[in-house]
């Protein structure tokens, strides 16, 4: 099922401006990318499997009504942020308040380092103002590095519930990570000390993910999907087993 949802979504790339890294979805299968459909493919092939697994989590989806990936509603489109922000996963569903939807930035092993996106002449804090839910003494944090890019996705989330034009009721920016990430756990914990109104921000684990669905199905996929990507004791089954040149140094593989 994850293979499926990948070829639709390598094949529609060019219309929607996807991007997707065929080389990494194929061959490098411990990154984020292909994580993404590992662990949501099977749930966008089963809408109603996807109900009650994801209901779970969030208890206020009654139905979810599509799921893709690496989505945007207008990259390098003025009416939201003007870049090429996406989200990894992006989940529509009808809930308690209305048409709604979850915007998913999924994180691995990565630590959200890397080189920061310019500010576009102030208009992320010019967004950020026009939103009300952040602390404007926190602007400088959020502008920088670990936090942008959580910022920018969320501001991407905020700006569609802005538009009338979208339709949307409601909306939840999630930042979803491992438990053993700790940068990411650190980062989404700060990030939340940033908001004035948290209500449109989440930072869950992949761990949580899992477990959903194991609850709702007796299938095969979830416990394999915990095996390749959540299992730390194989892990450290096999780093044991490497002679003392080839392990890594203290401090957990997550934090690379």
């Amino acid at each position: 099922m994850a293979r499926e949802q990948v070829h639709k979504a390598v094949t529609d790339a060019p219309r929607t401006g996807a991007l997707l890294f065929r080389p990494r979805l194929w061959v490098d299968l411990l990154s984020s990318q292909p994580l993404c459909f590992n662990m949501f493919g099977p749930l966008a092939a089963d809408l109603e499997l996807a109900t009650t697994t994801l209901r779970q989590i969030w208890p206020d989806i009654r139905a979810v009504r599509d799921i893709r990936f690496e989505w945007s509603p207008g990259r390098i489109d003025a009416t939201y942020t003007a870049n090429r922000s996406a989200f990894d996963v992006f989940i529509e569903y009808d809930g308690d308040h209305g048409h709604s939807f979850i915007g998913i930035e999924v994180k691995y092993h990565e630590d959200l380092r890397g080189t920061p996106a310019s500010n576009k002449d102030g208009l992320y804090v010019e967004i950020a103002r026009d939103t009300a839910a952040f602390d404007p003494s926190t602007f400088h944090l959020l502008s920088a590095l670990p936090l942008q890019q959580i910022w920018l996705d969320h501001l991407l989330a905020l700006r569609m519930l802005d538009n009338s034009n979208d339709g949307w009721d409601a909306g939840t920016f999630v930042l979803l990570y491992p438990v053993g990430n700790t940068r990411c756990a650190v980062a989404g914990r700060d990030y939340g000390r940033c908001l004035i109104d948290s209500r449109t921000f989440e930072a869950r684990t992949l761990d949580e993910v899992v477990q959903a669905m194991r609850l709702v199905t007796t299938d095969a996929w979830p416990d394999e999907v915990y095996a390749r990507y959540l299992d730390a004791a194989l892990v450290n089954t096999t780093i044991t087993t490497l002679p003392p040149s080839e392990q890594p140094s203290p401090g957990g593989l997550c934090d690379r």
